[in-house]
């Protein structure tokens, strides 16, 4: 109705339908924005406990199940859990009914709040009482403190609200299964999918299952594709290593070079002795050519050998030592290229030694050399022609990034900064993407360069104005603090 014809009404009227059109008004002006506020309201995660002991009596006294978010900082997959699972809105109504729920981080970082700090000892009691490994892990526990359920990995909504039904389901529940295996009951046309479904959150039971499975079923079955990856999945248990060398073993030359089962092969190279080492060893310039990668071999095999030939000799006492702070005799590095050298080759000799000694100062905290050899590593491991990748270019932003955090000497940083101009310049998703242009600021602006910092700072801001280490090193810059860790100064 239009105003004109409201205002030749009696008064009474006018006023009664003027109030009614200002109620319309409310309904669709302010409604969608309480919708939207709906919407985001997801999971109310717990943020005054203290400690352990809180959220017992908490879940006591509500009589609410437990649920638990073991992240860490660095993980990819718990962000991704926290801006599309947690705000979801069913996922919300579901958890907040018959959860008590709430997060602990599992990493330590120097930004850590008190109320992080406070839970350092409880997150180390759940990460060695729960084997988490893998993140984010989520456990479930009774409202009594007894643990139910357990899993891991990035989940949908749908996903996350039926693992919320199943911690409530005896029948699915991880530590019930776990105390009630038996070899040799649970059907086989379960047991693929159940361990699958275990094998990051309960590792120890999935190989179980894994290996009951692999066990009972028939030989003729055993080369299926979906077996196959089966095996790729579980190569650490005995029974799929035997079965894997059998395989491989039997498999003419003809089928062996295949994409699929180079693949194969590469999974099951435990060491250097091994069959799998040495067809990758003994045919690299085939199996490069064939996988259409000039290091494909090398890649697939230099772990092994650092291991036998740098790890196994330092020792597992030693090896812990270094990671707690501790002061260990520094190896011999001349030694280690010439042992690996004489043993293999050249290369390999570089190259392991290039990564023993990035280990070794990190762990000791020599950043002064950490920095040397990390730039030194980049050097040898990134070409101008490589940078038309843009995986190559994710790698090489985040070395670079680890490189400036800890670097103080000009030539290092200034190095840093052409690479990352390359990177730009060479993968066209690089030149407009943020991460790039946070890591290739922050550097420059550690040289000294804060005006042209800015300016890609802002930009990267611009485009991920919801990250808040972006916009963090922005204001530091914008206020002239360090954007690094001090300690590396």
């Amino acid at each position: 109705m239009e105003r004109g014809n409201i205002q030749k009404m009696p008064k009474k009227y006018y006023l009664k339908a003027l109030f009614v059109m200002k109620q319309l008004l409310y309904v669709f002006i302010f409604i969608p924005f309480m919708c939207g506020a709906q919407e985001a309201q997801g999971i109310k995660f717990e943020t005054t406990l203290r400690s352990w002991k809180d959220v017992l009596m908490r879940a006591k006294a509500e009589n609410k199940y437990i649920f638990i978010d073991c992240f860490t900082t660095w993980c990819g997959p718990c962000k991704v859990m926290d801006n599309q699972v947690y705000t979801s809105k069913e996922v919300g109504n579901f958890f907040n009914v018959k959860f008590l729920s709430l997060k602990v981080q599992m990493d330590r970082t120097e930004k850590d709040d008190q109320y992080t700090m406070g839970w350092y000892g409880d997150a180390e009691f759940i990460q060695k009482n729960f084997n988490v490994f893998a993140f984010p892990t989520f456990i479930f526990l009774a409202p009594d403190g007894s643990p139910l359920h357990k899993a891991s990995g990035l989940l949908n909504p749908q996903q996350f609200i039926a693992l919320g039904k199943d911690a409530q389901n005896p029948k699915k529940q991880f530590y019930k299964m776990l105390a009630d295996f038996k070899p040799g009951v649970m059907d086989t046309s379960e047991m693929k999918g159940i361990a699958r479904a275990l094998r990051f959150s309960g590792s120890e039971l999935a190989k179980k299952i894994a290996e009951d499975y692999l066990n009972r079923i028939p030989a003729s079955i055993l080369n299926t594709p979906d077996n196959l990856k089966f095996l790729k999945e579980f190569k650490e248990t005995d029974k799929a290593m035997a079965i894997a060398l059998k395989y491989i073993k039997e498999l003419p030359e003809a089928k062996l070079f295949t994409r699929d089962n180079i693949e194969f092969v590469g999974e099951f190279i435990r060491n250097t002795k091994s069959l799998p080492f040495k067809i990758f060893y003994e045919n690299s310039e085939k199996i490069n050519a064939k996988m259409n990668d000039k290091d494909y071999v090398q890649n697939t095999i230099t772990p092994t050998i650092m291991r036998e030939m740098f790890f196994i000799p330092l020792g597992i006492p030693a090896r812990d030592t270094v990671r707690k702070g501790g002061i260990v005799h520094q190896p011999d590095w001349g030694s280690l290229l010439a042992t690996i050298s004489t043993r293999f080759n050249s290369y390999y000799a570089d190259r392991i030694t290039m990564d023993a000694k990035v280990w070794w100062y990190s762990m000791t905290k020599n950043w002064e050399e950490y920095s040397k050899a990390q730039i030194k590593k980049i050097d040898a491991t990134y070409t101008k022609k490589d940078l038309n990748d843009p995986g190559v270019c994710w790698n090489l932003n985040n070395d670079c990034w680890y490189t400036f955090e800890k670097a103080t000497d000009t030539a290092i940083l200034k190095r840093l900064a052409y690479w990352m101009e390359e990177s730009f310049r060479h993968d066209l998703a690089g030149a407009t993407f943020y991460t790039y242009m946070d890591t290739y600021a922050n550097i420059l602006y550690k040289l000294g360069k804060r005006e042209i910092a800015l300016v890609w700072q802002e930009r990267a801001a611009k485009l991920r104005p919801e990250d808040p280490e972006i916009v963090g090193n922005l204001n530091k810059m914008k206020n002239n603090e360090p954007t690094w860790s001090v300690t590396s100064k």
